[in-house]
This record gives structure tokens, sequence and C-alpha cells, in this order.
């Protein structure tokens, strides 16, 4: 009998299973498919070793800003995507040597319940007294006519895209980050997206800064477009409702990013008598209806980020060994990998009247114009004691920056604190404590 099985080695699912182990716990961990999960396969990692080898590529194009002249640059797919295999391969070893240097038993195969303390894998049975679910989710379908003729975020990670003209449906995080990419790429990109604007739950300011950045590059967005059809001819045609109007749009690859699916259908909850609908039903601690089962992640969790999935595992196995929380769930910070980037973490201004919030913009700050990235700013959201309660930050590294906004708003810092603090000079950081200051000074003029 196992004191905890994890169902799942993904970013949540391998730490909690190393974190129970280092807790004393007899522990299994179950993955049906590769260690690393989505996140390392087939998300985060990948995504983002493709997205730094076109910025490189978009960097050297335009070199003569920095009186840095390039004959003849180019960018080989193939090797691309090589680089990004690479990148998973070195770390998914690193993984695979952490659970072989722990005490915790690695079990490769699809779990599913027997009862609430019985799992089968691979015809083998395994008896725990606590099972934590974490085996994350895969791209959701579009469920309309002609679907099966676009492409999902796997298919984009898989192999390179020839293809010159582009089309993505959804212009959330995944189709925002896909639109980047392959702009700086050079090829011709389409996002549709059913909401207002792009990215619906990013703040207003950010995201037209964003939008004025992907419009310069080319990208065309139509926005309150629901797509109806898409139909396969020489090239892919997509019937979509814009604005109340139909559109025709011409594409030679079409790109689904609709959101993500939990993948619950092969666990067998029903025989563990979990509640679930679309997605697992937990409370506030991730335990199930049933009291020795737990879900975390992807597969149960509004928010679907590695780092909060992780953050959530590692809380859970303390709650289950009776240990105090090790992590403050309460500040979860989100980044877009869009060019520039989208950092936010915290409350929005607009979510709060009794709140304030200070702006100031990157190209002020000395950092941002060696390295040609001043388009963006940085937002710090406050209350009437000068605490920060949020931030949102846009720039080639917002996703470096936002760490030390995370840390004020768990620590109930105020703007004095970041103030005194000295930043390093010449820093994007400066721009942070710049912000403060004039934040401070909103306060005194009020």
């Amino acid at each position: 009998m196992y004191d905890l099985a994890v169902i799942g080695a993904g970013p949540a699912g391998y730490n909690a299973a190393l974190h129970a182990s280092d807790l004393g716990l007899k522990t299994a961990l179950i993955e049906a498919n590769e260690i690393g999960g989505v996140c390392l396969n087939k998300g985060c990692i990948p995504t983002k070793s493709l997205l730094k080898s076109a910025q490189v590529y978009s960097l050297a194009q335009g070199g003569e800003i920095f009186e840095v002249c390039f004959d003849n640059v180019s960018i080989d797919c193939e090797k691309m995507y090589q680089r990004k295999d690479k990148v998973i391969e070195k770390l998914k070893k690193g993984i695979e040597y952490l659970i072989k240097k722990s005490t915790l038993d690695l079990i490769l195969g699809q779990a599913e319940f027997v009862d609430e303390h019985t799992l089968k894998v691979n015809d083998t049975i395994i008896k725990a007294e606590n099972i934590l679910i974490a085996c994350g989710s895969r791209p959701s379908k579009l469920r309309i006519k002609g679907e099966e003729y676009a492409i999902d975020s796997d298919d984009v990670l898989a192999q390179p895209i020839d293809e010159k003209e582009i089309l993505i449906i959804g212009g959330g995080v995944i189709g925002i980050e896909f639109a980047s990419l392959f702009s700086m790429l050079g090829k011709n990109v389409t996002i549709l997206e059913y909401e207002n604007g792009i990215l619906p739950q990013s703040d207003l300011d950010a995201v037209n800064a964003l939008t004025m950045s992907l419009k310069k590059r080319g990208v065309k967005i139509f926005t309150n477009s629901k797509v109806c059809e898409i139909i396969k001819d020489e090239k892919y045609k997509v019937l979509a409702t814009v604005k109340g109007e139909d559109k025709e749009f011409i594409a030679e690859k079409v790109i689904t990013c609709t959101g993500r699916t939990p993948n619950i259908t092969a666990l067998k909850l029903d025989n563990a008598k979990v509640k679930h609908a679309q997605s697992i039903i937990v409370d506030d601690n991730c335990k199930t209806n049933i009291p020795n089962i737990y879900s975390v992640g992807d597969v149960s969790a509004k928010i679907k980020l590695a780092h909060f999935a992780e953050a959530q595992a590692i809380c859970t196995v303390d709650y289950i060994a009776s240990k105090t929380p090790s992590i403050d769930l309460r500040t979860v910070p989100s980044v877009v990998y869009s060019s520039p980037e989208i950092a936010s973490v915290g409350t929005l201004w607009q979510a709060e009247s009794k709140l304030h919030f200070c702006k100031v913009f990157m190209n002020s700050n000395g950092k941002a114009s060696i390295e040609d990235s001043t388009s963006g700013f940085v937002k710090i959201v406050f209350n009437e004691d000068k605490v920060i309660v949020g931030a949102v930050i846009v720039n080639s590294r917002a996703s470096e920056l936002i760490g030390e906004m995370c840390l004020a708003i768990t620590n109930k810092l105020t703007l004095d604190d970041i103030i005194k603090t000295i930043h390093p000079h010449p820093t994007l950081s400066e721009a942070v404590r710049l912000c403060a200051i004039e934040g401070k000074k909103l306060v005194m003029e009020a």
C-alpha cells in the first residue's frame, strides 16, 4: 500500500511525487505517455524554444539598428525544430535523474480507477491511501463542419509548417503566441477571435499595446468572429461571421487554438465515484468529493498554468502530510510570450474602484533604449495604504520582471518598499521602481 499515488508526470505530478518522497511518504508516480507531461513535451517548453529561434531571426533581420549587418539572413526551420527537441530531451533527462535519485516508484502506463483506493495500470493493481490526479489536458475540438482540415497546437509543435498563409482560430494565449511566432518567421497571419478582443481576460492597455505590435508585423486581427465551416479547396476556405457579416478567408494552413480539454476519460472516475463534469470537481484544498482523492492542474483547476499546477500539487502534498502549505496560492502570475510579452499578477485596477494605479512607459528606460525594446509599460495597482495588489508589464522581458511584483503582493509590500530598494543601473527593472515613485506622487497629490 502506497501512502500516495500520483497520476501524471507533468510539472504538477512529478513535483508532487518528489515532494511527497522527500517528506517520507511511500509514493508511486504513474505516467501514461511522456515524462514531463504536456508542458515539457507539447506546450510551454517547445513553444518558447521555437519563439526564441524566431526572435533571434527577427533580431538578425533588423541588425542595422545596432549597426550590425548580415547578408542573406535565413532560418532553417528543420534545425529550429531539432533544437527544440534537444531542449526537451535535456530537460527530460534532468527530471528522470531526479526521479531515479528519489525513493519513489515510477510506473509507466495508463491508470484507471478500480475503487477509491485502487488503480489498475497495465494489468497491475496499485493500492494507495491517497491518490492525486494530475494528468493535464489536450487541445479542444472546434466542433464545426470541416474541423478535420485544421491542425491544433500539438501538430504545430510536432513539425515545421512550410506554408506562408496561416489562419489561426482563437486569439487567446496559445493563438497569440503562435501568431507572434509565425509573423516573426515572415508568414502572413490572420487571427479570428470570437470575443470582442484578443486575450479577453487580460489588461486592456496591455492588449492594445500588443495589438499595435502585431499589426505592425502584418498580423490581421478580426474580433467578434464566429467560425462556421472549413472547406478544403486548392487552399482552405474558412467561412465566418464577423461582427454580423458573412466573410470568407483563404489560407494554406488553419490552426485551431480554442482552449484545452481535461484528460479524464481514460481514468474511469465513476469506478471511484469521483464527481466530474467537463473537469474534476474539487474544493479549495484540491480535494474531490472522495476524501482521499485529490486533483490539481488542468484536469480540475480554472487557472490552467503549469506553475500554478505545480504550486497546487506541492500544497496538496503538504495537506496530505499534515504540513503547513509551503506556497501562497493566492498570487498567480500569468505571461503571454508574445512580442512584446505581457505579464500580469494580482488584481487589475478596473476591478475595484477603491484602488489606484500608476504607469510608466518603457521608452524612458535606459536599458530598454539600448536593447531597442522601448515598447510597452509598467503598471502597478495599489490600495489607499500604498500596498501593492496588482501589476501589468508589457516588454520583451516582462516575464522576468513580473517576479518582483509577485514577491511584493505575496508579502504585502508597499510602494515605499519598492522605492527604498536599490535597483541596478542600467536595467529594465528600474522601470518598476520609477513606476512606484510615480504612484507615491499620486498619493501625495491626492
